[in-house]
């Protein structure tokens, strides 16, 4: 993404602004539901620098937007959108690691929710597993949690070879 190209930003909103939507979003997930567990770790992400959003457009053309990320685990991200983005779309998006330095990762959009005016979550799924520990500062449960998970896929990995 080393292009020269114009970032839009979508969401239009200030920084003040931002972190109350995402604490507000934050607090809703918090309370109990009645849905099944998720099977993998995801880590706040909100207080990092925006990230880049590359869509590809299935004319070959391709959208770059600023996205307020929300968490990340080892297989995707949550980012906070001002447009709604379609499932099944593909995209790249670029991550600051913890020297904020960016890396691009290939990714398809799985999912996007309303959230509020014209404010919609997207949920991004990597094509190939991060390193979530270059990217957050991880606990040491959350880094046991993450060896597991290594684990896990690795034994499934052999399984299917």
């Amino acid at each position: 993404m080393s292009e020269q190209s114009t970032l839009l930003d979508t969401l239009d909103m200030s920084p003040r602004d931002r972190n109350r939507l995402l604490e507000s979003m934050n607090h809703m997930a918090a309370q109990p539901i009645d849905a099944p567990c998720r099977r993998r770790l995801r880590v706040d992400f909100g207080n990092a620098p925006a990230l880049v959003l590359k869509l590809i457009e299935e004319d070959g053309r391709d959208m770059r937007y600023t996205v307020q990320p929300r968490n990340i685990s080892r297989w995707g991200v949550s980012v906070i959108h001002g447009r709604f983005l379609y499932p099944d779309t593909i995209c790249l998006v670029a991550i600051p690691s913890l020297e904020r330095k960016y890396t691009l990762h290939q990714a398809v959009v799985r999912q996007c929710r309303h959230v509020k005016g014209t404010v919609h979550e997207a949920s991004l799924v990597f094509a190939a597993p991060i390193a979530l520990g270059e990217y957050v500062e991880l606990t040491e449960e959350q880094a046991v949690i993450v060896e597991h998970e290594e684990a896990q896929d690795n034994k499934a990995a052999q399984r299917e070879s």
